[in-house]
């Protein structure tokens, strides 16, 4: 009889360690204010990532390959607003990812601008991209904390 309890144990363990795990593979985190919060930080993600390794093609200066760079921006505006449409909830964590993709979109702006002048790159873009990543981790620690 006791093996039979033992079993019976374990089989309850190994169900509530399943139930939990499938909850953290589904992003399951805090669904308040409408949205899931998994939706909305890997978009952003994708995004900050996409920007800090294709601007280096363009941060040496002039001459620029103007067509590399209009597929390259329009390349960003895409993740940009596929960002924005991942993150329409209300919670806290959607709106410092919204903040992160408009600090993000002014920099595809202005670098746009650089590129069409033919001029040096914005001497605070590295501080800008910075409080962008900056923006994006906290959109994603706050959806971790399911907020």
């Amino acid at each position: 009889m006791g093996k039979l309890i033992q079993l019976v144990i374990i089989l309850a363990l190994l169900f509530f360690a399943w139930k939990w795990w499938q909850g953290h593979q589904t992003g399951s985190p805090a669904t308040a204010g409408g949205g899931a919060t998994d939706l909305c930080t890997p978009y952003v993600r994708s995004a900050t990532t996409a920007w800090s390794s294709g601007i280096r093609n363009f941060s040496a200066g002039p001459p620029y390959e103007t067509a590399a760079w209009d597929s390259f921006r329009s390349d960003m505006e895409n993740r940009i607003r596929e960002a924005d449409s991942h993150c329409s909830c209300s919670l806290e964590s959607c709106a410092k990812a919204k903040e992160a993709m408009s600090g993000l979109r002014d920099m595809v702006t202005s670098v746009d601008g650089m590129i069409r002048n033919n001029s040096a790159p914005p001497s605070d873009l590295v501080q800008r991209q910075e409080s962008v990543d900056n923006l994006a981790d906290q959109a994603r620690e706050l959806a971790g904390q399911g907020k």
